[in-house]
């Protein structure tokens, strides 16, 4: 089993009151030569951008080991989370980030919880 498959597992049992809620699960490697330090920098300068979006539940960011990282992002709804993408691609704090930051489109997946213990 891989690290995404597990971690579409874990998340699916996150918590009761999320049914219905969408997670987005953005896989990324840090450009060579940023340290971790620069990464949670960049992440933490974001949080007032997106904590005021439509729909924002929550947000943890999990190193995988060595380059690799998931940030993984609850929204109320579908909606939300793909406006919360657009919005991304507009922000200089986003943008700041992802300049940091490797990723293909398929690396960034969203999935309406359906069980959570």
């Amino acid at each position: 089993m891989n690290i995404r498959t597990l971690l579409l597992i874990t998340l699916a049992f996150f918590t009761l009151n999320s049914h219905g809620q969408t997670m987005e699960l953005a896989y990324f490697k840090s450009n060579q030569g940023v340290s971790s330090s620069k990464i949670i920098k960049a992440a933490t300068a974001m949080e007032s951008t997106i904590n005021q979006w439509q729909g924002f539940v929550s947000r943890e960011l999990v190193q995988l080991g060595d380059d690799r990282w998931v940030d993984i992002v609850r929204w109320d709804n579908e909606e939300s989370a793909q406006l919360a993408v657009d919005k991304a691609m507009h922000s200089t704090v986003c943008l700041n980030f992802f300049a940091l930051i490797t990723s293909n489109e398929s690396d960034m997946q969203h999935g309406e919880i359906q069980l959570v213990q």
